[in-house]
This record gives structure tokens, sequence and C-alpha cells, in this order.
């Protein structure tokens, strides 16, 4: 397509784009996005708004709920603390206390009064007035406990022993209860301990209060003589207090929390049990903060939730509050916000739409014109380019970005066959064949990807003959350049080149096959050894992922490694024992006979190379150059390995075959010599099935 015909493109494009519709397009444009941003975002505050109050409102309605229900729980622990209180204040209770506090460790005679009586059978020593009055004291304390809502007294004395209880089968406490009742003495003020659940009377909650002496000591304070210890059942009570009151058909729901030490447990009072749970966040007040949360009960429902401390206890009351049910009226309330901008919005596009269709309408007669006179234009330069590319000689096509062929000149329809009319409209597949389109989509989706020219070669079948083509592919684009609308491919063919290049490969491959005879004809191990060498070699090559062409340099060097070998005087190469250094020097030459022979030979791949390096060692130690680790070639340290495999696992005239596990042993412990990666590829090789085949050939091949 000519500069002219992309001027007039660019200049349609203008006319298009100008004046009173380019102009109308954009502000009718900006004018609808800002509308429509405007009520999407009085909705979105709206909605905002509505969101805070109401959560404002379950805020309010739930801190005096559960404020209100904390001083329930606080008004009822007053309660008890003011009934125990007139207990303990007694004048008798408070007597009886000191004195036993006085028997110090004689209290075991109020404990087992009747195992003491046996145990001094004549003795005429008086009982203590406290075991006398012990009988009246067990009355005072199961009286009290009867009227009261607790259901279990006792009394310890300031050692934490219990000495009286209105269970006589409750003999003592354990360590927990003594150490609270330790904390009272120590403190001299009442305590609560955390429920727990009994067996027998289900939710209990303990008292620990203290019982003072009459008369101040010498520091002028009442010292702790007793611990009067009850336990109350908490289930009923707390089932009245927290009734729901016709609440849980609106989604509420109350908890009873303790903490006990780091841990958080709910006092499951409709279970009569005591959980562990998730750890939940105290404010500084020591209350818990209304906030969106898990629920206590229900692991994964989503609560509005907040809690208030009950002031004696550990214990906060939680009010729960089912998100999605408090949510159901807010969220229709919401959702008919946004119905309704959404209908508003669209009512304002389409009229928008509506004036922009009358609007086109009035331009349409004069674009089509232009239209017209651009095609014909487009079609006349069509036909300049059409005779241009009859005559090149390579085939040239356009396809589009599905394969899809839009255009080919003569030359591409001659080579493939077909009359040029009727490939245009054709896929690849249609044009080339199943496998060839296969291949030829490939580049061609690089080219699409990447927006890159690309040069591939191809062999294609044409009529019953096999041709070479390279193949240069170049994106096309539109008038902007921005788009790729299709693929420019121009054919070369090369086949002449190629059939040059590959009677030339097989000369000098018949060049090492009669090397190899030659080899066999003077020393038949060397040829049996060079095959299973390069066996090995390319094996290992393969696991190591290596490229066609590093396998190749591979399995030729192993052919043709031990060709210098044939200058080497019989009497060293043949020797069973060890090489005197002389003899050494003489056997090394065998590198330089081998470069020698095949210099003159072109392999197009780095043959000379591996073959002068496999005999070089990682220390350093080997010949003829001395290298180094990574001085030697990959090739080399390979053809270093399969060489002395080849070499060990064959049975030799002086010694047996020796198996594949003793040669890698042997080669690990030589990691001087060897690439410890390439030995371990060995041996992972040797044990698939084409490996073990191939060490049975080595392990039965005749001695040499």
């Amino acid at each position: 397509m000519t500069q002219n015909t992309m001027a007039q493109i660019r200049n349609l494009d203008e006319v298009k784009g100008s004046g009173s519709r380019r102009g109308f397009f954009w502000l009718a444009l900006i004018v609808v996005l800002a509308v429509v941003a405007a009520i999407f975002l009085v909705a979105y505050y709206s909605a905002e708004k509505s969101d805070e109050e109401f959560e404002s409102g379950v805020r309010q309605e739930m801190r005096g709920i559960v404020i209100s229900r904390a001083n329930d729980v606080n008004n009822w622990i007053k309660g008890l603390l003011e009934q125990t209180a007139r207990f303990t204040n007694s004048g008798v209770i408070k007597d009886f206390a000191m004195g036993v506090d006085e028997l110090g460790d004689s209290v075991t005679v109020l404990l087992h009064p009747s195992s003491s009586a046996q145990a001094q059978p004549n003795s005429d020593r008086e009982q203590p007035a406290e075991l006398s009055d012990i009988n009246l004291l067990q009355s005072y304390l199961s009286n009290f406990v009867a009227y009261s809502e607790f259901n279990f007294g006792g009394m310890l004395n300031s050692r934490g022993e219990l000495y009286i209880s209105t269970d006589p089968a409750y003999e003592s406490l354990d360590s927990r209860q003594r150490g609270l009742a330790h904390e009272v003495v120590q403190s001299g003020e009442a305590k609560f301990g955390l429920a727990r659940t009994d067996s027998a009377r289900g939710l209990l909650l303990e008292l620990y209060t203290p019982i003072v002496s009459l008369a101040r000591n010498e520091k002028g304070e009442f010292n702790v003589v007793a611990v009067l210890y009850l336990t109350l059942s908490i289930s009923p009570k707390l089932n009245e207090m927290f009734n729901l009151d016709g609440y849980s058909n609106q989604g509420y729901a109350v908890h009873l929390l303790q903490k006990r030490g780091e841990n958080w447990q709910q006092v499951a009072f409709r279970q009569d049990r005591v959980r562990d749970m998730a750890p939940i966040t105290v404010g500084a007040d020591g209350n818990i903060d209304f906030a969106l949360r898990e629920s206590v009960a229900e692991g994964g429902k989503k609560v509005y939730s907040q809690g208030s401390k009950a002031h004696d206890l550990d214990w906060w009351v939680l009010w729960e509050l089912d998100y999605a049910q408090a949510r159901i009226a807010l969220d229709s309330k919401i959702r008919d916000i946004y119905i309704l901008c959404s209908l508003a919005s669209l009512a304002l596009v389409l009229l928008v739409s509506v004036i922009w269709r009358w609007f086109i309408s009035m331009e349409r007669s004069n674009t089509l014109a232009k239209f017209q006179e651009l095609f014909a234009v487009i079609d006349e330069q069509k036909k300049l380019l059409d005779s241009i590319n009859g005559n090149i000689a390579d085939p040239i096509s356009l396809t589009d970005t599905k394969g899809i062929f839009r255009y080919v000149n003569q030359a591409f329809a001659d080579a493939f066959g077909r009359d040029i009319n009727t490939i245009p409209g054709m896929d690849t597949s249609a044009v080339c064949g199943f496998d060839t389109a296969k291949r030829l989509n490939s580049s061609d989706q690089h080219v699409l990807m990447t927006g890159e020219s690309v040069t591939t070669n191809e062999m294609i079948w044409l009529q019953s003959k096999r041709h070479y083509f390279q193949i240069a592919k170049s994106p096309l684009r539109d008038a902007d350049n921005s788009t790729i609308t299709g693929i420019v491919a121009v054919y070369r063919d090369v086949t002449q080149l190629v059939e040059t290049e590959e009677r030339s490969h097989r000369m000098v491959q018949q060049t090492v096959d009669a090397l190899v005879r030659a080899i066999e004809q003077v020393d038949p191990f060397l040829g049996g050894h060079s095959r299973i060498m390069g066996e090995a070699a390319r094996m290992i090559g393969t696991a190591l992922n290596l490229s066609p062409k590093d396998i190749s340099t591979i399995e030729t060097a192993a052919t043709l490694s031990q060709i210098g070998k044939m200058f080497v005087p019989r009497d060293v190469l043949s020797k069973p024992g060890a090489l005197t250094p002389e003899e050494k020097k003489i056997m090394e030459q065998h590198v330089e006979h081998t470069v020698k022979v095949l210099e003159r030979i072109e392999f197009d791949l780095p043959v000379l190379e591996a073959i002068s390096q496999m005999n070089e060692k990682l220390d350093g130690s080997g010949y003829p150059k001395g290298l180094h680790d990574k001085e030697i070639s990959i090739h080399a340290r390979v053809l270093s390995v399969a060489n002395a495999f080849a070499a060990m696992a064959r049975p030799r005239s002086y010694r047996p075959a020796m198996d594949a596990e003793t040669v890698l042993s042997i080669m690990d412990k030589q990691s001087g010599t060897y690439d410890a990666q390439v030995v371990e590829v060995l041996r992972q090789v040797l044990r698939t099935p084409a490996g073990e085949k191939l060490v049975a050939t080595v392990a039965s091949s005749k001695p040499v």
C-alpha cells in the first residue's frame, strides 16, 4: 500500500473524528459519567450514613442492656456477701474460730475425735472446750446454709484445714482451694473462685470469707483466724437473671464469660458446664467494647457484641445480636437506594444514546461517500501491488491473525500447485496439510505474541517432492501502527543448499565409519571399547538434558577418541602391569596422534576439543595440558567418565570384569579426577532398563 493510500486513510480518520461529532461525543460522555458518578456518590454516602446510624443505635441499646445485666450480677453478689457477713460477724462464730486457731496442730482432735480417744483410753486429760462446742457450731453452719442460697458450707483454720462442714463426706480441699483460702487469710478480704462444673450439683460458685478475731493484735489489727468456705449452685439464678424476655426472636443472645489467668471460658449455665473459648479483647475500662465479632456460642457466626464486667468477680456479661438478622431492614433499604440509582443512570444513558444515534445518522451519508472514494483508490493501489508481487520469484503470503490467507502472489500459488484465486479464504491446514500447518502456526503465534519478526527453517512436501524453505515472517500493523492485523511471510527455497550440506555430512560420517573400521582391524578391543563408551556417553548426555548438538558431539568424539592408540606400540598398549614413566609418556601421545588424524575433517562440532580434553583431570593432573575444573568442557567430562566405565567394566585377559557398583565406587573415591555430578548421573542411568542392558552387554563381552 503506497504512502498516498495511507494518507487517504489518515485523512478519512480525521474526517470521522473531527468537528462537531467528536466534540459532542466527548462532551456527552463526560456529562454522563459525571452525572452517574454523582448519583452513585450520593447513594454511597446515604448508605454509609444509614449504616453508621444503625450501628450507633445498636451500640446504645446494647450498652444499656449489658450494664443493667451486669448490675443485676453485682447486686446478687453483694447480697451473697451480706448474708455471709452476718454469719461471720457473729461473736459466737468468732470466739469458736479463735479457740480452734489456738489449738494449732492439735486441731486433729476436732477432725477425728473418736480416733484420738481410742489412742489414749486411760488418759485423764480433759478434752478441749472447742470439742464440746463443735456440735453446736455444726448446727449453726447447717442452719445458715439451709436458709441461704448456698448448698454447702465448711470452716477452715488459718492453715487451710477443714474442721467443720455440712457434708461429713467432704473431708478436705484440693490444692487450688487451699491456695484461695490462703489468699483470703493473707488479704483479709472475701474472695470468689471461678465458676466450675460439679458432676452432682452442676455449675458451682465458691466463696471464701475471712473470720477475724474479736480482739486486736499488738499491731492494732484483727487476725484472720478462720475461713468460711461456701459453694453455691448458680445455674438457676443465672437462668433467672439472664432470661431474654422475648429478645431471642429478635436475634439477641446473652453469655456469661470468665477469665482464668490468660484463658477465657464461657459459663454455659443453660448446659451446666464451663467450656474454653477464644480470647476476647477487653477495653481500658475493663469492659468489652462494642464490635462485630464471631459468636461465642456459634463459631463462624457474625454478631454485634458488647460486654460489661461484674465488679467483684472476673465475670463479664456479653450481649450478642445476630448480624444478618439485625441488618435485614437496613440491607433492604441500602439495596433500594442502589437500585433507584441504577435505574436513574440507565435512563440517562438511554437518553444520551438516542441523541447520539440521531447525530450519527446526520453524518452517515457524508461518511459513506468518503469511503467509496477511498475504496476506489485502494483498489487501484492493490492492482499495482499485485503486478509487482507477481514478478517476484519468492513465494509471498499474507494471513490474518486467525491463520486465514488473505493474499498470495503467483510464485506462492505455483509452488503449492494451486490456483491463485482459490487460496484466499483458506486456512493453512487446507493449503499445506495438517502437520505442516501445525509447524507454521507455531511461528505465527510467536509473531502475534511478541510483535517481532521471526525466521524459521521448515521442510515442506510440495507436489510429492521435499523442499526446504527459509521463511521470514513479519507483523502487518494497522494505520496507527498499534495493532497487528496479519502476518506477511516470504518463503526462500533453500533446498539445494540443504541437500549440499547433507551430502557433506554424509561424507564426514562415512569418513568416521572408515576410521572406526580401521581401528577394529588394528585392535578389536579399541573398537568394542569405543562403542560401549559412546553408548554410555550418549545415555549420560541425555540424562543431563544436553542439547542434540552436544549429544552428537559426545557420540562422535567417543567413537573416534581411540584412533590415536593405533600409533602406540603394541607392547605398551597391551602391557598388563603398570607403565613406566617413559611408557606412560608414550601412551599419553595418543591424544596428539588422534588430533593429527582428525584435524583436517570439518565436523561442524567441537569434536576435537572434546577428544583432546577427555584425559584431563579436575585437579589439573591430567594430560595433555593439565586443565583444571571448569576449564574442561562438559563434553570431555562426560567422555572421561564413560571412558573409565568402559575400560574397568570390560573383562581383560589378566583380570575379570568389574561390576558396575565397584566401578562407580572407584570413581567416587577419585573426586579429583572425575566430575561427581556426571558420576552420579551414570549411577542413575545404569539403574534404568537400558542401563542394565548395557551393563549385561559389557560383562558378557570376551576378555581382551
